[in-house]
């Protein structure tokens, strides 16, 4: 039975790679089911059942251990794929329940500062692309060139799931992109450094904006998302420009506006 589980995770793998899922993707995959299979190499597993209960025991491991919800949830989803690819019923498995929290996002002034603390050029360009576009992290670090056109100020992104979405810039993105790509020899990507580079950019700026909040390139795109909101622009249109496949998911920042609504309200009445 091990023999097939290690061809079914082969398989799996390898499908994703046809299928064009991001590199960070196949990554996790490949590190959650290579850490399962070295949680099962001393345990005896003969029937179909036996792999289940593996599953579950491993996903209990993981909860004593104190790792978070959407971890645990993102290796069930991982199994219940593992599951499929052995022709075994996936539904045999639950996930786990994550709560969905409300997105934490920085003020337009926070932003502003944020901006200005930047102290390279490229740093610049980097910021403004993930606030001002709300890409993702590892869809900036896949950009290239090719995809942006600057006539329409508009960038071509392939997302979660090889989604292609088109997501626009201002003016002034455009003239700091226009000089970064002047200034520096931009052949394909256009800004060719890796995820954790530009977690650390952002991180550094935020320190020296001296903004306390935690600043992260997924806050970044939170802040994105949130101020269109607040400057009234149609949740539907927000859903296109994040790439959400269900509004279910777009709508959570409903209840940041609405937080910041009530804070206002109470600002005015409890005078």
């Amino acid at each position: 039975m091990k023999s097939k589980i290690r061809e079914a995770i082969d398989d799996l793998i390898l499908d994703m790679e046809i299928r064009n899922y991001s590199d960070g993707t196949i990554r996790t995959y490949s590190y959650i089911l290579n850490s399962f299979l070295r949680f099962i190499e001393d345990k005896e597993i003969n029937k179909k059942r036996d792999l289940i209960k593996q599953m579950k025991r491993y996903l209990v491991l993981l909860k004593r251990k104190n790792r978070s919800e959407r971890y645990r949830h993102l290796v069930a989803v991982v199994f219940r794929n593992l599951l499929k690819t052995l022709n075994m019923d996936p539904n045999n498995l639950k996930t786990p329940k994550v709560p969905k929290s409300i997105p934490k996002s920085i003020s337009e002034k926070e932003v502003k500062r944020l901006f200005k603390a930047a102290e390279k050029l490229r740093d610049k360009v980097i910021l403004m692309l993930l606030y001002k576009t709300g890409l993702r992290v590892s869809e900036l670090v896949n950009l290239k060139l090719k995809d942006i056109d600057f006539t329409d100020r508009s960038i071509k992104v392939r997302g979660k799931g090889n989604k292609e979405r088109v997501v626009f810039f201002d003016e002034e993105c455009k003239t700091l992109l226009e000089k970064y790509i002047k200034n520096n020899s931009v052949n394909e990507k256009l800004i060719d450094i890796s995820v954790r580079q530009i977690q650390r950019i952002v991180k550094k700026t935020a320190k020296k904006a001296k903004i306390k909040k935690r600043v992260t390139p997924h806050v970044l795109r939170h802040s994105y998302a949130t101020h269109l909101l607040e400057k009234g622009l149609n949740i539907r249109y927000i859903q296109k420009l994040l790439g959400h496949s269900s509004l279910s998911t777009t709508e959570i920042y409903t209840k940041v506006t609405n937080k910041k609504l009530k804070e206002k309200y109470d600002k005015i009445w409890n005078r």
